[in-house]
């Protein structure tokens, strides 16, 4: 999520929000929107507790010799949120220092927020800074902590109003709603890309690099390849002076040639990754799809949707298997398109044929994606209902 893009007092808003119900409150005040914060975004009061109360999500920590509370028993925090593209272990000890140096009151808890992570060096200068001061508790929140928690069933509310993203179990097939989305304009994009002009020559020349980058036929290799192919043609499809030529004779050729490479791309067990890497080689002689993707505003809009849940690690890797997968079926789908431009007796279209009539078809890729559509849906739903308990910000402290 892209925190740092928020305004700073909708930060500070986000922030203060969020710890609504870190403690019991009797104040939580935005001191930042008032102008009259001493360098404080946001004061809070923690209502006075008996000593053996444990608040839900708290990480019960030792208290200093040296905290200090105030009046009845009441407590006071301070809370500090931070914009910045990067704070090391020095900034972390001066944004600490000014905020409690010259302050007139006791402190009892400090937390920290900030746009983006936290080295562990720069965790250690924060604790040893708040020790030095004498705090009773103190939490540091980098980016990480923060989408953790917005990613919680019960903040899908403050997710929806700062992202426009919700991820309530009603609309758990949002997710697959996007990633179908992006599908389809990938879809979209390799029509676009067919319509333009066919570089023949250039899809032509690139036929001994597909087979090198699928590991059939190394490309030092090709004139010696292609000579076997035409010399198996020759012995297994016999001509007469009268045949040569014919449609019949050079259907006979084609399928012969076809049954050839076939039998190559069958003499191995197929990945993902091959087909990405031949669709990786189109689009660097400009005839992919990738290309014309990481340029297209709509398509990189549907993907910015999808950053919020890959702080799930398990639907980090379902959301790249899906966008790897569409990428190769597109890829597929542009060689059997450049391949239906060329004559039928060439042998680049040979190749898109015998190719794609293997166990990596469209056909086949699409039933993977479907697949992984399915268990898309079933972790949002497990997310949804709360059972993965390592999402819990509360647990993530200093």
């Amino acid at each position: 999520m892209h925190f740092e893009d928020l305004e700073p007092h909708r930060f500070e808003d986000l922030v203060r929000q969020l710890v609504h119900d870190f403690r019991r409150w009797k104040e939580l005040e935005a001191t930042g929107r008032t102008g009259s914060d001493e360098g404080i975004d946001i004061r809070a009061i923690e209502a006075a507790t008996s000593a053996d109360t444990v608040y839900p999500h708290e990480v019960v920590r030792e208290k200093s010799d040296t905290a200090r509370d105030i009046g009845s028993g009441d407590r006071v925090w301070v809370i500090q949120c931070k914009r910045e593209a990067k704070i090391g272990p020095k900034r972390v000890r001066d944004i600490v220092s000014d905020n409690l140096s010259n302050l007139k009151e006791p402190v009892h808890g400090y937390i920290l927020v900030a746009a983006c992570d936290f080295s562990k060096s720069a965790r250690d200068a924060f604790k040893d800074e708040c020790v030095k001061y004498g705090l009773g508790e103190y939490y540091i929140w980098g980016k990480a902590e923060l989408e953790d928690q917005l990613v919680l069933p019960k903040n899908n509310r403050l997710l929806f109003t700062y992202f426009g993203i919700s991820l309530q179990e009603s609309e758990g097939i949002s997710l697959i709603e996007t990633l179908t989305r992006m599908h389809d304009r990938m879809i979209n994009l390799k029509d676009i890309r067919l319509e333009q002009r066919f570089a023949k020559k250039r899809f032509q020349d690139a036929c001994p690099l597909f087979f090198d980058r699928l590991g059939i036929v190394k490309a030092s290799e090709w004139s010696a390849f292609e000579r076997k192919v035409a010399k198996r043609v020759k012995h297994n499809v016999p001509r007469s002076r009268n045949q040569k030529g014919t449609v019949l004779w050079r259907y006979k050729v084609i399928g012969e040639a076809k049954a050839i490479v076939k039998d190559l791309v069958n003499s191995r067990k197929w990945q993902i990754e091959d087909l990405v890497s031949a669709a990786a080689h189109l689009d660097s002689i400009h005839m992919g799809v990738g290309e014309l993707r990481d340029k297209d505003e709509q398509w990189q809009d549907l993907f910015r949707v999808t950053q919020p849940y890959v702080t799930d690690s398990i639907l980090r890797e379902l959301i790249d298997s899906h966008i790897s997968h569409s990428y190769a079926f597109c890829g597929v789908l542009l060689m059997i398109g450049y391949g239906n431009k060329l004559p039928k007796h060439e042998f680049g279209r040979m190749l898109c044929s015998a190719l794609t009539s293997s166990n990596i078809s469209p056909s086949t890729l699409q039933i993977a994606l479907g697949e992984i559509l399915e268990k898309v849906g079933n972790r949002v739903k497990q997310l949804a209902a709360g059972t993965n308990e390592r999402l819990s910000l509360w647990d993530s402290t200093c």
